[in-house]
């Protein structure tokens, strides 16, 4: 199952290491399993015998057939030790007494596994666990204890103040405060905290380090408008890191916070008018469908009346609508015209306007009082009219809705709703 390396042989194999051969000591006599290693305090006799086989770390196979699932309940240590299960069965349910190294927890019976030692196993998993450590952000934990007899909810002063003092933690936050506690790359900088930046401006067209000084002199900037006291030497820009303390970045922190939480609700607020007017829209077009379908099924309806009553109707109008030839004669509408002196292809003139005005059954002639409801300039004549004052209204404007007012020896074209008719008393009434 392992190779047949014996003590002497990795002892020499030491020796040729250069590590080593300068603090071996011991005797040429390699058949002899000690030797001796110099350290810087005094030398170190060390037993070779029983290296290799702790090296090892292999297993009868005896005591892996405890483990089968026939003589043990313990499902756990199956699933621990199935690979080397699964190898023994094969060959055999009997225990031959071989060596076997195993692989907890491998998933693999690859010969590379079975042949790895002991000190192969812990490198490997220290250099996981540095590589774990190198791509994820450390925190340490301090634990104090509240009280010496471990009772809930009871706070020993002195107890607690001894460890503190103890573990130094009053020198450390000062550390902290009183140096750079925080650390970051130039890229890593810019893509946390870019967004304090003005909007139209651009990172890709900037260097790192003007982007990283612009940061720093926005928060300055802001911290100054916010009322706060930047200290000189609260932050510091290396060749290719930012140093800043742990108040600068509370506040880098903040103003982030901030602006990201601004930015959400524009984007929620424009996401929201985009669904009302869809919403919008779609309403709108559900209606205009209901009356494109009340229109078609009108318009249905009166053609099928049409049609029944064409055959009849069309010869006697000469080719004119059905309905014209129903509601008029054309014969009489023409000697009307020859009666008056008008003209079928020409409108008749408009009437002239009424020299009066009606205010509810009331007949108003022109002229006549009106009252101001509002101040009112007239944009041509710059005149002022002030509310409450009494106008002389001398007839209708051509304009439509506008009254003609006599405004010292002027004409002025005043709207109607701003005036109100002055009624006069009812007779045998007067003004108590």
């Amino acid at each position: 199952m392992f190779p047949t390396v014996v003590h002497e042989l990795w002892i020499v194999n030491m020796l040729f290491t250069d590590r080593f051969i300068c603090r071996y000591v011991g005797s040429t006599d390699l058949s002899q399993p000690l030797f001796g290693i110099k350290h810087h305090t005094r030398s170190v006799v060390y037993d070779a015998s029983e290296f290799l086989s702790d090296n090892r770390d292999s297993l009868s196979d005896d005591i892996l057939s405890i483990f089968h699932r026939q003589s043990c309940n313990f499902k756990f240590a199956n699933h621990l030790f199935q690979v080397d299960l699964k190898s023994l069965s094969q060959q055999g349910a009997v225990p031959q007494g071989q060596q076997r190294r195993v692989v907890p927890g491998s998933g693999s019976s690859s010969k590379d596994d079975a042949r790895r030692t002991l000190s192969q196993d812990f490198h490997n998993q220290l250099s996981g666990l540095l590589r774990v450590l190198s791509n994820s952000s450390v925190r340490y934990v301090k634990c104090v204890k509240s009280n010496m007899s471990e009772e809930a909810n009871y706070f020993d002063r002195a107890v607690v103040s001894r460890q503190l003092r103890n573990l130094l933690l009053l020198e450390t936050a000062q550390m902290l405060v009183s140096g750079f506690g925080h650390r970051m790359l130039f890229q890593e900088f810019t893509g946390r905290y870019h967004c304090l930046l003005s909007q139209g401006r651009s990172l890709s067209s900037e260097a790192p380090v003007s982007t990283c000084h612009a940061i720093l002199a926005t928060l300055q900037q802001q911290l100054e408008q916010d009322g706060h006291v930047c200290r000189p030497g609260s932050w510091a820009v290396g060749t290719h890191s930012v140093f800043f303390k742990e108040r600068i970045r509370q506040h880098l922190d903040w103003y982030r916070m901030v602006r990201r939480e601004a930015a959400a609700a524009v984007i929620q607020r424009g996401f929201q008018r985009v669904i009302k007017i869809k919403h919008h829209i779609t309403k709108h077009s559900v209606k205009l469908q209901e009356k494109q379908h009340v229109w078609q099924q009108q318009k249905n309806s009166s053609d099928a009346v049409n049609g029944e009553t064409s055959g009849s109707e069309t010869a006697s109008t000469d080719g004119r609508h059905p309905a014209v030839a129903r509601k008029f004669d054309v014969d009489l509408v023409k000697r009307t015209c020859c009666l008056h002196g008008l003209d079928m292809d020409v409108p008749p003139p408009l009437p002239v306007s009424r020299p009066y005005t009606v205010r509810g059954n009331m007949k108003v002639a022109f002229p006549h009082m009106r009252i101001l409801r509002q101040n009112y300039r007239d944009d041509q004549s710059g005149d002022i009219l002030l509310r409450g004052e009494q106008v002389d209204v001398v007839g209708a404007s051509p304009q439509r809705g506008f009254m003609l007012v006599e405004h010292h020896g002027a004409v002025l074209h005043v709207p109607s709703q701003f005036m109100e008719v002055k009624v006069p008393p009812a007779p045998g009434t007067s003004d108590l």
